[in-house]
C-alpha cells in the first residue's frame, strides 16, 4: 500500500519546467559581413558561442533563438574584425537587432573570420 501512495504522489509532481526559447531577428544593415552573433545574459561579461554558421550579408535577416531568460547582451562581429554591441535586448517582446543601428562599439574581435559552432535558430 505505501508503494502505491508513492506512486500516486509521484504522479501529481509536475515535470521539470523547460526554459522558454524567444526569437531574435537580426538584421545586417552596414556594407560588411557579419560573422558573429553572440547573446549573453545582461552584464554577464561574457559573450557567449557564435552562433552564426556562415556569414550574414549586407542586408540579410535571420532568426536566432535565445532561452535564458527576457533579456540579453547582443554583441555582433563584423569580417573586418570591429564589433558592435546592443545591450540589454528584451528578446521576449519580439526583438528585431539592426547591426548599425542604435549599438556601440565594442571590442575589436581577432580570430573572427568564419563560421561559429551554431546557427539561426541555435538555443542559448
Amino acid at each position: 500500500m505505501r508503494g502505491g501512495l508513492l506512486a500516486g504522489v509521484l504522479l501529481v509532481v509536475p515535470g521539470v519546467a523547460r526554459a522558454e526559447t524567444h526569437s531574435v531577428m537580426i538584421r545586417n544593415g552596414v556594407g560588411e559581413a557579419v560573422v558573429g552573433v553572440y547573446m549573453s545574459a545582461p552584464g554577464s561579461g561574457s559573450v557567449g558561442g557564435n552562433r552564426l554558421m556562415s556569414q550574414l550579408p549586407p542586408g540579410a535577416e535571420g532568426p536566432f533563438t535565445y532561452s535564458s531568460g527576457c533579456r540579453a547582451d547582443v554583441r555582433l562581429a563584423f569580417a573586418g574584425g570591429r564589433s558592435e554591441d546592443h545591450p540589454d535586448v528584451d528578446v521576449c517582446g519580439g526583438a528585431r537587432v539592426v547591426a548599425g543601428q542604435s549599438g556601440t562599439a565594442g571590442p575589436a574581435m581577432s580570430g573572427v573570420a568564419g563560421p561559429g559552432v551554431a546557427g539561426p535558430g541555435a538555443a542559448g
